[in-house]
């Protein structure tokens, strides 16, 4: 099985494995003996088993089946994974994501972060759908949907602490979400053709117009965000991942970094135990204008 450390393959960074061998103890209390890593060597008691490691932390695996331990200092990680667990009853709507258990923070600083620990589900093969053919339009709708959320992520990082910003990019979604079509299961927005095999190829012809900025840009993103999560939602294998972002969307959060690398496998009892596609790691997520009113029901 491909673990993470097929794609992230960074060493262990000594403040990691630091945090780790500082909260032993706070960590068993609150997970458990089990959610412990072990050690890399029996005789080196600083350094652990990894899966991998990426700018903000390392994952690792746990003493108990099916679960890990990830330490992180992403302030956005943290705040989406204390905003899932308070959504618990939410579950059913989650299942294409990765399964959060508990989370600690370590009161340990990183870069003037704060470093938590998360006790989430394991998974496998993560970034293996690039590789596979199988999954070409899968792979194709999910960089889709990746290529608009980055786009309103940028709006709203340039624009988004501006006055009544969210209520103009309110307006542009309710008047571009009027103009969508398909043509040959290419998605059109405003007479604007979006081709998925230009993505998946990265031939990267995809251009919202130029004379569409700010708030307009964010909210006709934001429509090619819900199209294609809407997409992936029909999708077989990835039906799951479809209608956790479509969730997240009706909530006024974009997950903005669900790029293929963070897709993997879980295996899980209701389905079957045979593997299912899930995001491992949903990035950063975007507090946007909720869409409610017009995708979820009461």
């Amino acid at each position: 099985m491909k673990q993470l450390k097929a794609i992230y393959n960074k060493p262990n960074p000594p403040w990691a494995d630091k945090a780790v061998e500082a909260n032993r103890t706070r960590i068993v209390r609150a997970f458990g003996k089990k959610s412990l890593p072990e050690l890399a060597t029996p005789t080196d008691k600083t350094k652990y088993v990894e899966y991998g490691c990426g700018h903000y932390g390392c994952v690792y695996p746990t003493q108990e089946m099916g679960k890990v331990l990830k330490i992180t200092s992403d302030p956005t990680e943290v705040a989406l994974v204390k905003y899932i667990l308070k959504n618990g009853s939410a579950k059913e709507y989650l299942s294409g994501l990765v399964r959060y258990y508990k989370i600690l923070n370590l009161n340990t600083r990183y870069r003037k972060r704060d470093v938590y620990a998360i006790l989430r589900e394991e998974a496998f093969d993560v970034g293996a759908m690039t590789e596979d053919k199988l999954y070409r339009e899968q792979s194709r709708k999910i960089s889709a949907f990746l290529w608009f959320a980055r786009h309103v992520r940028d709006m709203y990082v340039k624009h988004g602490s501006k006055p009544g910003f969210n209520n103009k990019v309110d307006l542009s979604y309710t008047r571009w979400r009027d103009t969508v079509e398909y043509n040959n299961n290419n998605l059109i927005i405003g007479g604007s053709e979006f081709r998925y095999i230009d993505m998946y190829s990265l031939r990267n012809s995809w251009k919202i117009p130029s004379w569409i900025k700010s708030s307009d840009r964010a909210g006709f993103a934001l429509v090619g965000a819900l199209a294609a999560a809407e997409d992936i939602a029909q999708t077989p294998e990835i039906t799951d991942i479809g209608e956790t972002l479509m969730w997240f969307l009706c909530k006024g959060k974009l997950l903005a970094d669900v790029h293929l690398n963070n897709i993997g496998k879980v295996i899980r009892e209701e389905n079957y135990r045979e593997p299912m596609f899930v995001i491992t790691d949903p990035g950063h997520a975007v507090d946007v204008v909720s869409l409610y009113s017009y995708i979820c029901e009461e």
